[in-house]
């Protein structure tokens, strides 16, 4: 592509990431150096200021950091405009393998507990990815506070629960970096990705949950009713999931339904999963309303259409007659809500 079609090796992509970078989130340590021989941009940074280093990092492979440090290309400390350092990027690796963090740690005494802009942890990183032999490992590592919180009120059990992430980059940067566990990927635009999910992945997060929410139960502070600032339980956050054996693995713990700052329930929160088993479950669980508008008068069937799922809306209008033709504080319909986000049934 380089010598016979004179491709730009260094053109970066709406994510400010070139092939460089791209090689480096991958691992693949021969076509880093291969970039680096031809005299690419190696101070190339995306649109989080993310350098090769920290997304080597990413990529878990420690064979890339070493040889990254051979040919003296890698930064240890240095940070995205997040703050976020090597130790969150390497937390938030596809591959599940804590060796690499150890090595950082080990190498270049870097503190485990080392917070970026919004006050989160490698620890918080790790949970969200679903490592979980890297969640152990740094639980291993800490002997302090293990329900340590960021600058939102989000507890360690907030990141282990939650099943959606926002990204401000574009839809193949988003996908590829995302949690594999994540159903849900809200990009720069403001709009709703579904990503590909890895199975694995998510009954490795059911694994990491119930585990961690074992160990958390025994500290004193422990609250299963915690919200974020933001009025968020970690029923919210579960219902959003699809899957109810995160809902079921809180239940176990006494978890109650509450309304979060937005005048949403968890059922808005289910809609938005499109899962009618979701909704189901939380409904009759909970006894909550079916049809009760949040702030902005939306309704979990708005919610429901906006997630594409015919099966949840036929469940709504059928089973709890919710009204298709009322309308939210901007005039929208569910046909609206199910138009504007590409849903043609």
């Amino acid at each position: 592509m380089i010598d016979t079609c004179h491709v730009p090796p260094d053109q970066p992509d709406e994510s400010n990431v070139t092939a460089l970078l791209y090689a480096a989130i991958g691992g693949h340590s021969n076509l880093v150096e291969f970039f680096v021989n031809r005299n690419c941009n190696t101070s190339q940074v995306n649109f989080a200021d993310a350098s090769l280093s920290l997304l080597a990092c990413m990529s878990g492979q420690i064979a890339l950091v070493h040889k990254l440090e051979k040919l003296g290309l890698f930064s240890p400390n240095y940070k995205s405009s997040l703050d976020t350092n090597i130790l969150h990027y390497t937390c938030q690796s596809v591959n599940d393998n804590f060796e690499l963090l150890k090595y950082l740690l080990s190498r270049y005494q870097l503190a485990v507990d080392s917070k970026d802009r919004y006050g989160r942890t490698p620890l918080h990183t790790a949970l969200e990815y679903a490592l979980f032999a890297t969640v152990q490992f740094i639980m291993n590592v800490r002997d302090d506070d293990m329900l340590p919180i960021d600058d939102d009120d989000w507890l360690c059990l907030h990141y282990a629960t939650n099943t959606i992430c926002c990204i401000n980059g574009g839809n193949v940067y988003c996908k590829l970096i995302s949690p594999h566990s994540i159903p849900i990927i809200e990009v720069t635009n403001g709009t709703y990705v579904k990503s590909n999910i890895d199975f694995f992945k998510k009954t490795q997060q059911l694994n990491l949950l119930s585990s961690f929410l074992k160990r958390a139960s025994t500290y004193p502070n422990f609250d299963i009713n915690v919200t974020t600032k933001y009025g968020e339980s970690l029923l919210h956050l579960a219902s959003q999931s699809g899957n109810t054996l995160l809902v079921k693995a809180l239940q176990k713990y006494d978890i109650t339904a509450s309304l979060n700052r937005d005048y949403r329930s968890p059922v808005h929160k289910a809609a938005l999963s499109g899962s009618t088993t979701m909704l189901n479950h939380i409904i009759s669980q909970y006894n909550l309303d079916a049809n009760l508008p949040d702030c902005i008068d939306r309704t979990p069937l708005m919610y429901s259409c906006s997630s594409g799922s015919i099966n949840a809306v036929e469940y709504l209008i059928t089973c709890h007659n919710s009204d298709p033709n009322i309308t939210d504080l901007n005039g929208m319909t569910s046909l609206h809500h199910s138009s504007c986000n590409g849903h043609i049934h």
